[in-house]
């Protein structure tokens, strides 16, 4: 009985066909290469640490504010140029310096030519300036406490002569002269009952008919002043 041959392991080419058989070619494969990674340096991170720390800062601060009803203070207002100024506090006056000092109520002597009343005068300082062209001053006055109002002596020669013997020199910002400086006393001839606080108002130069400023310095009368101080001395 015949036992049939193993089958060969690899297939021989049939008869009449030329050539051989081909081998699958085996899969070819990229070799792996490892994808780098990216590295951050310390003080960059450190500084997006920080900006990201501020911004939840600020950003709390502005809720906080909003949420309260603040609103950022407003600037504060710029002083006003014409007063209330201080005394012995210089001050500018179109391009004056003017100084408003002591207060004092002088030693007149009797005479028909000085009005009735008690006498305060105004030391006043004036220097610098320049020259302005067209320019008029009104008069300088005092308001008193109960609301009325005191000009200041101006114009009379023969008060003025009056009082320059008891050393006392009137003179009103009208008189003084663009770099020329000027030292003199505002005189008041006030009610013999006026007491309390007063304001002394100088007006600025009027330039064609122009409204003037006025500059306004709080004072206190002398006897006032002296009344103050007996009282506060007792």
């Amino acid at each position: 009985r015949a036992t049939p041959s193993a089958a060969p392991l690899h297939a021989t080419p049939a008869a009449g066909r030329s050539g051989s058989v081909r081998a699958r070619p085996a899969p070819r494969f990229a070799p792996f290469e490892e994808t780098p990674k990216r590295s951050f340096s310390p003080l960059a991170l450190g500084a997006v640490v920080l900006f990201a720390v501020t911004a939840v800062i600020l950003a709390a601060a502005l809720i906080g504010t909003f949420s309260a009803g603040e609103t950022p203070d407003a600037p504060e207002p710029e002083p006003d140029p014409t007063g209330p100024h201080e005394q012995y506090e210089a001050f500018s006056m179109h391009g004056w310096s003017v100084t408003v000092e002591d207060v004092w109520e002088p030693d007149l002597p009797d005479s028909v030519h000085i009005p009735q009343g008690r006498c305060a005068a105004v030391d006043l300082w004036i220097s610098g300036g320049s020259r302005v062209s067209g320019a008029s001053f009104a008069t300088p006055y005092l308001v008193l406490e109960d609301g009325s109002q005191v000009d200041a002596a101006d114009g009379d020669a023969l008060l003025s002569r009056q009082l320059k013997n008891a050393g006392i020199y009137d003179v009103v910002p009208a008189d003084a002269q663009w770099d020329d400086p000027l030292y003199g006393q505002i005189v008041f001839f006030l009610p013999q009952d006026a007491a309390g606080s007063v304001v002394l108002v100088l007006p600025g130069a009027s330039v064609d008919g122009a409204a003037a400023p006025l500059h306004t310095i709080p004072l206190e009368l002398p006897w006032q002043a002296s009344q103050s101080a007996q009282e506060s001395g007792q």
